[in-house]
């Protein structure tokens, strides 16, 4: 069975679609609806304006974190990730157009430097389908599928000693069908960040400084 709002496969017996959250309503035993071929990923619906993008790493076990963006918009939130497979190609395309430019190893190595650090402006500009499409594994959540959202800040301090010490940033968020995504992030308390994040989600946010 294929979730009718953007075409994922889904588990047997699903409540939510695992990709983009939707609601997944179960068809009759034998119902032809499990053949259904599963629409375009372009043709997810919901506002397509984005309100901020930031760099995480996601969670995925006690040793594993997947670097990924999150890309907040007006109704939904989008995981991009950004695997090995992707950073290798984006690395080998930028890399080709530098050398045909003739631009020198230093040059070049600010280029590339300078590409990695404006790449997440990329899907300020792109559709909720063509983040989808981009990889297999990115999703998208609708706020109203979203139970509680924690949103700590990274923070360091110096102990009378002169020794930094602090915490790394963290985003949580628990879904109403009981899942619970985890990332971590290296963004410090900001007023904007605050205000945008409280608009977005309301009640169901957690701010922490």
């Amino acid at each position: 069975m294929y979730c009718e709002q953007c075409g994922a496969l889904l588990e047997p017996e699903s409540r939510f679609c695992g990709r983009c959250g939707s609601s997944v309503t179960q068809p009759p035993v034998g119902s032809a609806h499990e053949h259904i071929s599963p629409e375009p990923l372009n043709q997810y619906s919901g506002s397509e304006e984005v309100m901020w993008v930031f760099s995480a790493q996601r969670k995925e076990s006690l040793f594993k974190r997947t670097p990924a963006y999150i890309i907040l918009l007006k109704d939904k939130l989008l995981v991009a990730h950004l695997s090995a497979q992707l950073q290798k190609q984006e690395s080998s395309r930028v890399s080709g157009e530098i050398k045909a430019e003739g631009k020198g190893f230093f040059k070049g190595s600010a280029a590339m430097m300078q590409f990695w650090a404006n790449y997440q402006n990329k899907y300020y500009s792109m559709t909720s389908g063509q983040i989808l499409a981009e990889d297999p594994t990115n999703f998208v959540i609708p706020y109203v599928n979203i139970k509680k959202l924690v949103y700590q800040c990274e923070s360091s301090s110096i102990d009378d000693d002169g020794r930094s010490y602090g915490h790394q940033g963290k985003l949580d968020i628990s879904l109403l069908d009981g899942n619970k995504i985890d990332f971590s992030h290296s963004i410090s308390h900001d007023k904007t960040i605050k205000q945008t994040l409280t608009e977005l989600f309301g009640d169901t946010l957690k701010y922490k400084k």
